[in-house]
């Protein structure tokens, strides 16, 4: 799933970036913040942790989805 399904995702399910950043700070993602997470969804900033962040982001989405 690329950035841009996950912000499809995230609308489909009524949630919103605030919410996921949560999540992704639970799961060790501490430093990341609002800027760096659009950035990322939005494909500007690419790399390793970029990929990192999409992959915990599917992961969440894919829980919330079954509950």
């Amino acid at each position: 799933m690329e950035g841009l399904n996950i912000q499809i995702k995230l609308k489909k399910l009524h949630l919103t970036q605030r919410w996921l950043i949560g999540q992704l700070r639970k799961r060790g993602f501490k430093t990341l913040y609002e800027p760096a997470l659009s950035s990322i969804l939005n494909e500007a900033y690419t790399g390793p942790m970029a990929d990192a962040v999409i992959a915990a982001s599917e992961e969440i989405l894919k829980e919330q989805e079954s509950i």
